[in-house]
């Protein structure tokens, strides 16, 4: 075969390229085992939050439930120490009594109803919590509050 100017050759190319791993196995493994370690994170984080409201409600019930004991007994303690100043006041009208103590059943009078006002306040407090921690939307735990109040004094 000679070389001639009036004979060609013509050559092509065609080529594929083809890319394979030999081995992907330990990023797929990795990928699940990191995936399923979220997952049970995530389910202990949840087990951890139920069981910490679970615990929030109870005290909040308790307290509810004690802050109406509380309330009573502190209504009951005003009761008497309204008994105790108009018996003082009587005493001191009968000679019995001095002004001495009639001034320490007025004191122990205005104690008892600070004390039952803190007690009253305490419990609207735990009402809200409870309530609060039970899902109520706030604004109607508020309202609930206020119509259990009554109308603002003024």
């Amino acid at each position: 075969n000679m070389y001639s100017p009036s004979s060609g050759y013509r050559s092509a190319q065609l080529g594929v390229q083809l890319s394979l791993a030999l081995y992907a196995g330990g990023a797929v493994n990795s990928a699940v085992r990191q995936a399923l370690a979220l997952q049970e994170r995530e389910q202990q984080l949840l087990l951890q939050t139920r069981a910490s409201l679970q615990l929030q409600v109870r005290r909040a019930y308790y307290d509810t439930t004690e802050g109406v004991a509380r309330v009573q007994a502190l209504e009951q303690a005003l009761q008497s120490a309204q008994q105790l100043l108009l018996s003082s006041r009587k005493g001191v009208q009968a000679g019995s009594r001095t002004q001495t103590d009639v001034l320490n059943a007025l004191q122990r009078q205005a104690e008892a109803q600070r004390d039952l006002a803190q007690a009253r306040y305490q419990l609207v407090l735990a009402r809200q919590r409870l309530r609060t921690l039970c899902g109520v939307a706030p604004a109607q735990a508020i309202g609930t509050t206020q119509s259990q109040l009554g109308p603002a004094p003024g």
